[in-house]
């Protein structure tokens, strides 16, 4: 494969850049201001406004940051496209 985009999802901002060749394409990198404990906490949303059964779940507790964060990683998915 001579080009790809390669995507990089940090905890505080995703960053987006083309590569062709191996080298990175010039004014093509994209840096967003979101990452995953942004989709940890759109998680934690979705969950309560679905009556998630623990109700008293609070992100800036550590425990129950990484309750929610473990679910994020084992229970959801990513699918993939591909724009030809």
């Amino acid at each position: 494969m001579s080009y790809a985009c390669v995507v990089d999802i940090g905890a505080q901002k995703t960053t987006v850049s083309c590569v062709e060749d191996g080298a990175l394409l010039p004014n093509t990198k994209l840096i967003m201001p979101y990452g995953g404990d942004d989709c940890t906490r759109l998680l934690s949303t979705l969950l309560k406004g679905i009556a998630f059964p623990y109700a008293d779940c609070n992100l800036a507790r550590l425990y129950d940051f990484t309750l929610v964060e473990s679910l994020k990683q084992n229970v959801c998915s990513l699918i993939e496209v591909s724009f030809k």
